[in-house]
């Protein structure tokens, strides 16, 4: 795996660098990382030009420096297709406005929460090894699986459940807590008929996830303390 963290604060880029060194140079959580570093927007785009292999995730400051990180995203998009982004801040506020325009893989809050930090690592990780997981359903005699990345939110109605994914949704007799014991640790049970993907969620307005697709998912008022607090974990500490 190939990393690339821009950061203007070196103080920062030091954080992050002993985070992941520390877990996965260990014999029971190895995993070949090479870390490269910038430390404004020539020395990424640089590091972008020069690299000799794509790089699997790139971690860019928001505020570089005097500059901006987000035209740097929009090329590492552009040069690496399949790079996850993950912006990092230590301002909340300004990875929720650039989350509906750029869709990043993740963003996450400074200083760094180790936990964030591994779940996404190893997120990537599991993609690059091929154990993507899919969630199995049977709606009249036909299989179907669909991509858990793709899935947004999860929705129950007496004996049928409706799981959203992209444009497009499938209806299935099934219970919520069938469905519920198939997914992955990026979906919460945030109502007593609803779960939702911690991915999609943009904010939270008026007891309702809003979602980077503009979908809305209600949040109960037994699920709105531990909701914001998963919210919170998982995407650094924006809420």
């Amino acid at each position: 795996m190939k990393i690339l963290i821009c950061d203007s604060d070196n103080d920062a880029i030091l954080s992050l660098v002993k985070l992941i060194r520390s877990k996965y140079s260990e014999a029971g959580n190895f995993v070949d990382i090479l870390i490269d570093t910038a430390h404004n927007y020539d020395e990424t785009l640089s590091a972008m030009n020069m690299t000799d292999t794509a790089y699997d995730i790139i971690f860019i400051d928001i505020v570089l420096g005097n500059d901006s990180g987000i035209p740097l995203a929009m090329i590492a998009k552009s040069r690496f297709r399949d790079a996850k982004i993950i912006f990092d801040s230590a301002d909340a506020r300004l990875c929720e406005l650039v989350y509906v325009e750029m869709q990043p893989y993740a963003f996450v809050n400074k200083p760094f929460n180790a936990e964030i930090i591994y779940h996404h690592i190893d997120n990537v990780n599991d993609s690059l090894n091929g154990v993507d997981k899919t969630l199995e359903l049977y709606a009249n005699r036909v299989k179907y699986n669909i991509d858990l990345k793709r899935v947004t939110f999860v929705e129950s109605d007496r004996n049928k459940v409706t799981v959203h994914f992209g444009n497009e949704s499938l209806t299935v007799i099934s219970t919520l807590k069938e469905i519920e014991n198939k997914l992955n640790g990026n979906f919460i049970k945030c109502h007593k008929s609803f779960i939702v993907n911690l991915a999609y969620i943009v904010s939270v307005e008026h007891g309702e996830f809003v979602l980077a697709t503009g979908e809305r998912v209600p949040i109960s008022r037994s699920h709105i303390k531990q909701s914001k607090f998963d919210i919170m974990m998982y995407k650094g500490g924006i809420v």
